[in-house]
């Protein structure tokens, strides 16, 4: 019985893990495009200056 809740816990939590580090690379990918975005933004604005 209590190996039950045992073995239930760890896949709750490695389930948990799992998905914080799927969100965290999302984020990440997030800003990546972001920066992307304003770098190129930038560049489009300093080639239009010249």
């Amino acid at each position: 019985m209590k190996k039950d809740m045992a073995k239930e816990q760890y896949e709750d939590s490695k389930a948990l893990a799992e998905s914080d580090l799927k969100a965290e690379k999302r984020a990440s990918a997030r800003e990546r495009k972001a920066r992307l975005a304003a770098d190129i933004k930038a560049g489009a604005k300093a080639n239009i200056g010249n």
